[in-house]
């Protein structure tokens, strides 16, 4: 197994970065396994309204077919999801419509609806998992009676239905994996092998990148093999200075860091990358498991968790939160079924952000070398806080006193 937490990044010339600090362990005496199984079976439905007075239509539209479906198969609505694409169809926002409008005389702008009401047009979406096949069909009937029995002006239907096949996890012993390869000859891999297209390869090592505008050299960097890549740089370059550390007081996210997300199953894994990692640990104190859970509310149940884990040598939050997409990819009722728009959620809010703490720069912030960060260790064995193992782990949440006092990393769980 490989541990990128202590990986470094550092430019050495306007084409190449250095990534270095990866450590490895054993590999784990388990392995995954993942098994499918019926999870129901999917069905869903949509249309638009346009024009004055669109959302109120597709409201209307919404409890149509909520009645129908209840009084073909009580209790069937509990399954579905309902939103308006454009509105609340990522975040769930509480309030499947918007509110009404708050000046309804207001002259029409030039786009042809009325600026204070609302938007020009709606996508109303019907997503859900049923237990039987006549359920999911009767949402897309349901959703083609809007044509005669409905609101005036809906179009652009688009319905189906579909089996659905949930991942479970389970870990076995790697001894009881047996490995086994095997090759089937085909008629199709014949004719392919006939094909004398040539085919582009990377060049061999050792490389040598040209400029126009270079006459300086670095030291080469020599791989496991013995071949060597060598760079050619301006005379002037410097490499690139991070932003300046963010303001203190109340701030938002999107002028702190970037992130990314994305989905391991049910839980969805979110980074909070900062943009200079002076901030890191200033963002610690903010980004905890309880704010986590409260801004991803709409979107999580009550027995959700939410950890946050912190890689400090390429200064990064990691936070995950499970679960929290539904059931994972392949049976999720969202538009958005691997949370690749979650990370804006993050992005998207106010904090009060915390004045750098003058100890964490002393001792050179949480992207310094290893030396630094077992001191980082020693002062907080000494302190008498927990330190599990070498990713700074600790059993429990410290307090913000300790972590103004010991700065210390860390990788915490706030259920556990």
């Amino acid at each position: 197994m490989v541990d990128f937490s202590k990986v470094t990044f550092t430019p050495i010339s306007p084409h190449a970065i250095r990534a270095q600090g990866a450590t490895a362990t054993a590999r784990p005496k388990t392995l995954l396994r993942l098994v499918a199984k019926t999870a129901g079976v999917k069905g869903w439905a949509e249309v638009s309204y346009g024009g004055r007075g669109c959302v109120e239509r597709a409201h209307w539209a919404a409890q149509l077919v909520k009645q129908w479906m209840n009084d073909q198969h009580p209790g069937v609505v509990d399954r579905m999801m309902v939103y308006l694409v454009g509105h609340n169809s990522l975040y769930l926002t509480p309030g499947v419509f918007p509110p009404p409008p708050s000046k309804p005389d207001q002259p029409p702008c030039s786009c042809g609806h009325d600026a204070a009401m609302w938007p020009p047009e709606a996508r109303l979406r019907f997503d859900g998992l049923f237990a039987r096949k006549e359920e999911a069909e009767a949402l897309c009937l349901d959703i083609q009676a809007l044509v005669l029995s409905g609101p005036a002006g809906g179009g652009g239907f688009n319905f189906g239905t579909r089996m659905d096949v949930s991942i479970t996890k389970h870990f076995v012993e790697r001894e009881t994996v047996k490995w086994r390869c095997m090759m089937i000859k085909t008629v199709g891999i014949k004719e392919k092998s006939r094909n004398k297209t040539p085919v582009w390869r990377p060049p061999s090592l050792p490389i040598n990148i040209p400029s126009l505008l270079t006459d300086t050299s670095i030291p080469a960097a020599e791989t496991r093999g013995g071949k060597t890549v060598s760079y050619r740089v301006p005379r002037d370059w410097q490499p690139p200075l991070p932003p300046p550390p963010a303001p203190s007081g109340r701030v938002l996210m999107y002028n702190v860091a970037h992130s990314r997300s994305g989905d391991k199953s049910d839980t969805c894994n979110v980074s909070v990358i900062p943009y200079n990692p002076a901030d890191l640990n200033r963002l610690l104190r903010v980004v905890t498991p309880e704010w986590v859970l409260s801004v991803y509310k709409p979107l999580v149940r009550g027995d959700a968790q939410a950890r946050v884990y912190v890689l400090p040598g390429p200064a990064i939050i990691n936070v995950t939160i499970s679960p929290a997409l539904d059931g994972g990819v392949s049976v999720s009722r969202r538009i958005d079924r691997h949370g690749k728009t979650l990370s804006d959620l993050i992005l998207n809010q106010y904090v009060h952000l915390p004045p750098p703490d003058e100890s964490i720069q002393r001792m050179g912030g949480p992207t310094a070398q290893s030396s630094c960060m077992d001191d980082v260790i020693t002062k907080l064995r000494s302190a008498g806080l927990p330190v599990v193992d070498s990713h700074f782990t600790q059993k429990r949440i410290p307090t913000l006193d300790e972590l103004q006092k010991y700065s210390s990393v860390l990788v915490y769980s706030y259920n556990s």
